[in-house]
């Protein structure tokens, strides 16, 4: 019973992954940079759990971290964090949220069975087999058929979407490891994200201010008219993922982890198309994207033996 709900609680994680990411494609498109809402999911994620840390358990956030930990535990999750919520603003506002999001699940899966199997940040080790690289190949095929259907992308931006998606996919399994680490460095959860949260939100102002020279807060769309409110309250869907991450990797490993936030992902994206919610431009589920939804299923499964 008691893995039933924290499978649950997986896909329902998943399901957010891509409200922020769809939040933050239309702050881009009226930023110069996506540096910019990523800045402003990262701020507003450090203000709401600083302010958590300070109601709940100021105590942990204030003397009880312990810096004996390498440095990378305080800085890799806030790194791969910050990667993947760039990469994802760019690739939906590019190729939709379906696509986007079968592109970056190859990504996680490998990522995820990669750190199993040779154990790293002090998951436990689970020994790669044939099943699992049937179910990183069935992935691919996957990625092929969907690519494949958009014909009016160059061939050289088809590779590139597909670099940039698998290598963004790959950061959120790292994310939640390195935070799963940094979890026991903080004593706390909440600490912990507040700590990612907050690492992030430095390394973004510093590549604004390299890039752009100044940071900036975009309030008015092209017609002068205020954006929604809600476009800047990505961050608060931030805290729920990296938290629960941190929750679920020690419990159900990367792979399982991944892979119950993939198959909510994919729900969900599939809604954003279809429906066109938060005002995305509406993509068709072809069949083409129905047989490779199939096939990541499938190769899920494969994986998960």
């Amino acid at each position: 019973m008691q893995t039933i709900l924290y499978l649950s609680f997986g896909i329902l994680i998943g399901m957010l992954f891509p409200v922020p990411a769809s939040f933050s494609s239309h702050l881009s498109s009226y930023s110069k940079t996506p540096l910019t809402p990523s800045f402003i999911a990262f701020g507003v994620g450090t203000m709401l759990s600083l302010l958590l840390n300070l109601i709940i358990n100021p105590a942990s956030l204030l003397g009880g971290i312990d810096f004996s930990y390498p440095a990378y535990i305080y800085i890799g999750g806030a790194l791969a964090g910050v990667g993947y919520n760039v990469a994802n603003i760019l690739l939906f506002s590019k190729i939709g949220a379906s696509i986007a999001a079968i592109i970056t699940i190859t990504g996680q899966m490998a990522a995820g069975i990669i750190i199993d199997h040779f154990g790293l940040f002090g998951i436990t080790e689970k020994v790669i087999s044939a099943q699992r690289v049937i179910g990183i190949l069935i992935m691919l095929y996957a990625v092929y058929l969907i690519q494949k259907e958009k014909g009016n992308f160059k061939r050289s931006s088809q590779i590139g979407w597909i670099v940039m998606g698998v290598f963004s996919g790959s950061l959120p399994p790292l994310q939640a490891a390195i935070n799963a680490k940094l979890r026991y460095a903080t004593g706390s959860i909440l600490s912990a994200t507040c700590i990612s949260f907050f690492v992030g939100t430095l390394i973004l102002i510093a590549l604004i201010l390299l890039s752009e020279k100044r940071l900036e807060f975009p309030i008015f769309d092209e017609n002068k008219q205020r954006i929604p409110v809600y476009y800047y309250l990505s961050g608060i869907f931030g805290i729920i993922i990296v938290g629960g991450n941190i929750i679920l990797i020690p419990i159900l490993g990367s792979v399982l982890t991944s892979m119950v936030f993939i198959l909510g992902q994919i729900a969900m994206s599939l809604i954003i198309d279809q429906v066109g919610l938060f005002h995305l431009q509406k993509r068709s589920v072809t069949k083409t994207k129905i047989a490779a939804l199939a096939l990541i299923v499938t190769g899920i499964l494969f994986a998960k033996i």
